[in-house]
């Protein structure tokens, strides 16, 4: 009995890790961090900060992996910090980095794993710790930006802007469509959330009209390249970014309209599909495995999609 009443507060520990973990990564799905909007309105230096730019969970390895850099650091150039996280709470956190970071980096981390084994952190505030131990050293003057990938120029440096463009055009075409639509929208002031950073005032107030000629006065996709005439000003560049920076929305091409199985009997058949391509979620894997799960359709006007791919259904 006492064996079995040990093996129960295990598993009740471990599910309530697993739900620390849900918690945790459901605010970085799909959105800008909320510490942005806080930011922008204290005045604080925005480029300059590091912090959270996504979470993603293995649950095979159970490793969380963070993405961390500048508000406008392009998301492939963000640091990569893993969390190996045991399934009891009580058991310590292995902190790390990727190989080539530097060594003062994995030193910090090594602290920070020191500490968290003395004493029980909660999830949140380990990963701020984690973050915040690189921000240091790169104040301290140990490490540079340039050694964490992150130059001083990617704020204006389009690379990656040109690219998902070249790669990904319906992507793009589909994000502006999308924040358009909810830009002209009578109820914008609900919708066009997240609102483009680069159209809010210094007492953060949104001007929807600069931002609704800015989306229209985007050349067209087919023309974005940085050998192209149709050069972005720093503005659309900025804009295109943020409107592309979707924390694993992506759009798959339907090659074969029709042929998957889901469209049958439902009378339409897609051009291109919208496929939210998150990190696994231990609490919603926990469930899937109780109850089973459906394929389901919702329908909504477009002006709804842009705040619903990042803030999901609010109604």
């Amino acid at each position: 009995d006492l064996c079995s009443a040990r093996s129960g507060k295990m598993a009740e520990e471990g599910k309530a890790r697993d739900l620390e973990v849900s918690t945790f990564i459901s605010v970085y799905n799909g959105k800008w961090p909320a510490e942005f909007d806080k930011d922008v309105h204290s005045g604080r230096q925005k480029s300059k900060l590091l912090q959270v730019r996504w979470a993603r969970w293995d649950p095979e390895e159970r490793t969380l992996e963070v993405g961390a850099g500048k508000i406008f650091t392009p998301i492939a150039k963000c640091l990569r910090l893993y969390l190996f996280l045991p399934p009891h709470p009580a058991s310590p956190p292995f902190i790390f980095a990727g190989d080539d970071t530097p060594p003062t980096v994995g030193q910090a981390l090594d602290r920070v794993a020191q500490r968290a084994a003395e004493r029980r952190t909660p999830l949140s505030v380990l990963v701020d710790q984690v973050v915040d131990s690189v921000a240091q050293e790169v104040q301290a003057g140990t490490v540079d930006w340039n050694e964490l990938g992150m130059r001083d120029d990617d704020e204006t440096n389009f690379a990656d802007v040109y690219e998902i463009a070249a790669k990904n055009r319906k992507s793009m075409d589909a994000a502006i469509c999308l924040a358009t639509a909810a830009c002209r929208s009578l109820r914008r002031v609900t919708i066009l959330d997240p609102f483009p950073y680069m159209f809010l005032d210094a007492q953060g107030g949104q001007d929807f009209d600069a931002c609704r000629l800015a989306l229209e006065s985007l050349p067209p996709t087919r023309m974005i390249s940085s050998s192209s005439d149709a050069t972005l000003t720093e503005q659309q560049g900025k804009l295109l970014r943020w409107l592309t920076d979707l924390k694993g929305v992506r759009i798959k091409d339907d090659a074969a309209p029709g042929a998957d199985k889901r469209w049958e009997g439902k009378g339409v058949e897609p051009v291109f599909e919208l496929r939210l391509d998150h990190s696994s979620d231990p609490e919603m894997a926990a469930l899937e495995a109780k109850y089973g799960s459906v394929a389901a359709f919702h329908g909504s006007a477009l002006e709804n999609f842009h705040c619903i791919l990042r803030c999901g259904l609010k109604s």
